[in-house]
């Protein structure tokens, strides 16, 4: 009986740091020689394709999407941000990027017929 109730008390401390892992995000910072100021974050999380979610802060504008091709630059904008000047942040992102998709909990499916509640 002691030893359930000691797994038991291990999942408890042990879930909510292993959920943690599940879905996190690595950011880096960094000044080009101009002068712009530029920071990436790349989420776990990826969207339905399989490319992981990248959000850019420059110069305090916000640009997020996906980054299919792991160039650590949201798709469409490689022309706009430079990648990381550093070879240390390059490699995290890129462990990210390159890494596993993490796993959500998604919301319940509905099956047809069942009702549909709004919450208003």
């Amino acid at each position: 009986m002691k030893q359930r109730l000691l797994v038991i008390a291990a999942l408890v401390v042990c879930l909510p740091a292993a959920a943690e892992e599940i879905c996190r995000s690595i950011s880096t910072s960094w000044e080009t020689e101009s002068g712009q100021s530029l920071n990436t974050r790349m989420w776990t999380k990826a969207d339905e394709a399989g490319c992981k979610i990248v959000e850019h802060l420059v110069d305090g504008e916000k640009i997020e999407g996906v980054d299919c091709n792991c160039d650590l630059i949201a798709d469409g904008y490689e022309d706009r941000i430079p990648q990381p000047v550093s070879e240390r942040q390059r490699g995290r992102l890129t462990d990210i990027c390159e890494g596993p998709i993490a796993i959500e909990e998604a919301a319940p499916m509905s099956k047809p017929g069942d009702p549909i509640i709004i919450n208003g």
